[in-house]
This record gives C-alpha cells, structure tokens and sequence, in this order.
C-alpha cells in the first residue's frame, strides 16, 4: 500500500513537471537556474525556488517564490512559477488562480497564455468541486446542533458565506432550513439577504420571489433593495412595478420614486418624471427636481 502511495506521489509530481514544461516550451517565461534577469535581492530567493520546485518541494518553493516577488513586483517569470508552485502545493489553489492572472496581467501576449487560461479553468473548477464539499459537510453538521436557536444561527452563517462565494441559489437552500422558531430574525434575515444578491446580479424575478417569503417589515425593505438594483440596471419600468409593492404614504416607497423621476428628468424624460412624481404621497422632492430641470431647458410654461 505505502509503495502504491509512493508510485502515485512520484507519477503525479512527473506529471505536473510535464504540464510545467509544456507551458514553459510554448512561451517566452522559463524556469531557470542562474541568469535570471532580477534585481539583485530577488535573485537568491528565486534560485532557491527553482531549485525546491526543482526537489518536487512545492511548499519551500511557494515560500522562496513569495519572497522574491515582493523584491522583483511584475516579473512575469516570478509570478508564473509562484502559481505553479501554488497550484502543485495543495491547499493554495484560490492562490494559484490570482498568481497566474496576474501573470496574464503583466503578459497578456505571452505564447504560453491560451495553456495558463486553461490551467486557471481547471483550477476554478476544482475550488468550485471543494467548495461545494465544504458546504455539504457545513449543512451536516449545522443539521446536527439540538437547540433551534444555535442551528439556525449556524444555517445563517452558511447563508451569509455561500452568498460570498457567490453561489446565491445555495445561500437559498440553506436559508430554507433555518429552523421555524419565533420571532424569526434569522429566517427573514437570511432570505432577505438572498433577496438582495439576487437582485444585485440581476435575477430580478427570482429577488421578488424570495420576498414574498418575508413578513411585512423585512419585505418593505427587499423590495426597497430590488428596486434599487433595477434603477442601476436601467430597468425603470420594472422599478416602477417594484415599487408598487411597497406600502404606501412611506419613505423608503416615497425614496424609490424620487430616485426613478430623478432618472427620468436626467434622461430628458421630464413628462416620465412628473407621471413618476404623481406617486409621491410623501415629500414634494421630485417635484422640485423637474421644476428645476424644465427651468434649465427653458420650458418655463412647462415648470
């Protein structure tokens, strides 16, 4: 069994030399051990990072590798080994990924940047694959805590960090789980925090959807979110439609219209604005807004 492990070890090491080489055999960033044109004091950690990635020892290379980059900032030949020394130590993929991006920065036309661009694909897929993992082991346990309260502060915290990671219909599925405990804060915070990603990366169907999962309080405030992230996204007309959900007679309904008739007055739409403004029940603040930009275009009848 331990020789099995040995082969395996040494088969894979070759393997990723072989990758190393083809990269390198294709452009014009190379792996060498003396000559490198570096200032003096990333020089010696450089050498010593060759000759480590060299021995197959990832980690002392990553750590050599680190130290000159810091010395020699934008060398592409740096950076390039520092990300495979990362991709090939284990545990530092996320790291991988920013090296060799960093590399395509400063080399964008490098020979070798089709087979990086490759490398950092398979790299992004396999931080998805154990991401996915480290969640699916988070649930199981946050499955296992006894007191309501705990397990839905745990599913929360999942909530909040697959929301980071960007994996928004998973932040959904956890929030689904938080315990049905009153008063609720954990639930409806949860959800309207996927309310608002949704919106942001402009699922505004599927933002809407999950609002109506929130009580009164909570659902004034999502709804407020979404038909904000319309506004930016230039979709006026489904703000609008938003923001008609909303209660009526308050700020954060009275806030949305004067943000849109302000769009609107901006865009030269002052008849939009005012059918826009007519919703107000609040303030007069839009109104002076379009008095103020009919009077800039000379429509003094008008204002």
């Amino acid at each position: 069994m331990l020789m099995k492990r040995l082969f395996y070890n040494r088969k894979h090491i070759l393997c990723r030399l072989i990758l190393l080489l083809i990269l390198l055999a294709a452009g014009p960033v190379t792996v060498r051990t003396c000559g490198a044109t570096l200032p003096y004091e990333a020089e010696a950690n450089y050498e010593r990072g060759i000759a480590a990635a060299e021995q197959g020892e990832w980690i002392l290379a990553v750590g050599y590798f680190n130290k000159a980059q810091w010395k020699a900032l934008g060398s592409p030949e740096v950076l390039f080994n520092l990300a495979l020394a990362c991709s090939n130590a284990g545990g530092r993929d996320v790291l991988a990924i920013a090296w060799f991006k960093a590399y395509l920065a400063v080399a964008p036309n490098a020979a070798n940047a089709e087979q990086v661009r490759k490398e950092v694909l398979k790299l992004e897929i396999r931080v998805e694959a154990t991401v996915r993992k480290l969640f699916g082991k988070a649930n199981d346990t946050a499955a296992m805590v006894v007191n309501d309260s705990d397990r839905a502060k745990a599913y929360g915290e999942i909530v909040y960090a697959r929301i980071q990671v960007g994996d928004i219909a998973g932040a959904r599925e956890a929030a689904a789980l938080i315990p049905d405990i009153f008063p609720n804060h954990r639930r409806f915070s949860a959800y309207s925090q996927v309310a608002r990603a949704q919106a942001e990366a402009g699922f505004f169907n599927g933002a809407l959807e999950t609002a109506t999962l929130l009580e009164d309080g909570y659902k004034q405030n999502a709804y407020s979110n979404i038909a904000d992230a319309q506004i930016k996204a230039g979709g006026i007309a489904g703000a609008i439609k938003t923001a008609a959900l909303m209660k009526d007679s308050t700020y954060e309904r009275a806030s949305i219209y004067r943000s849109i008739a302000l769009v609107q007055v901006e865009a030269g739409d002052i008849v939009g604005a005012r059918k826009t403004a007519f919703l107000i029940t609040y303030d007069e603040y839009a109104f002076r807004a379009i008095v103020k930009a009919q009077v800039k275009a000379g429509d003094i009848v008008g204002a």
